[in-house]
């Protein structure tokens, strides 16, 4: 889906995992590049893809904007479309991280909120309410991130690594707070 950095793309496929091919997805409504791997998730029947932020078409500003498309059995992706979400992201986001934490949320965290100039990576985290199509405010990250992963597992999340970074931090819920992985 999307493009590379300096190169944004609207274009999308998806992997047929029962006929083992890609199939193609109508065009996103944004261009964009430089963000995480998109989120599949199911919501009262729905099979929907979210995609969140990233980089405009000029690769030097990014995005606050997020969209899904629905998918999945008894789904013509040849006749569904791209939908634009009304709420927009605390800050544009692109190179962050996010993961679908509790079959309902999805957290975005870290990232660059500027690239026109030197960029610093952030440690701000948001949520995402796969039913109200919401954002919320999510608990920092310990520390700025850019050009990570997330993973999440059990009602758990882990930030990896990064752009010049070797750790890697755990969302405790109960704490509802980041710490650091392992502990």
């Amino acid at each position: 889906m999307g493009g590379q950095y300096h190169q944004a793309h609207a274009s999308c496929e998806m992997l047929d995992v029962k006929e083992g091919k890609w199939v193609p997805l109508p065009d996103m409504n944004i261009a964009r590049s430089c963000y995480p791997a998109s989120i599949a998730c199911e919501h009262e029947g729905h099979h929907r893809i979210f995609v969140f932020g990233g980089a405009d078409q000029s690769a030097a500003n990014p995005l606050n904007t997020a969209e899904f498309v629905d998918v999945g059995e008894g789904v013509d992706v040849s006749q569904t479309k791209w939908t634009l979400v009304e709420a927009k992201m605390a800050q544009p986001l692109c190179f962050f991280a996010c993961a679908l934490l509790d079959y309902k949320t999805i957290v975005l965290c870290g990232g660059y909120t500027n690239l026109q100039r030197v960029a610093a990576a952030t440690a701000s985290s948001e949520s995402f309410d796969i039913s109200t199509l919401a954002f919320s405010s999510f608990p920092d990250l310990i520390e700025p991130r850019s050009c990570h992963a997330a993973t999440s597992y059990m009602g758990t999340m882990v930030a990896l690594g990064g752009q010049d970074k070797n750790s890697c931090e755990q969302f405790d819920a109960g704490a509802n707070k980041w710490i650091p992985f392992p502990p």
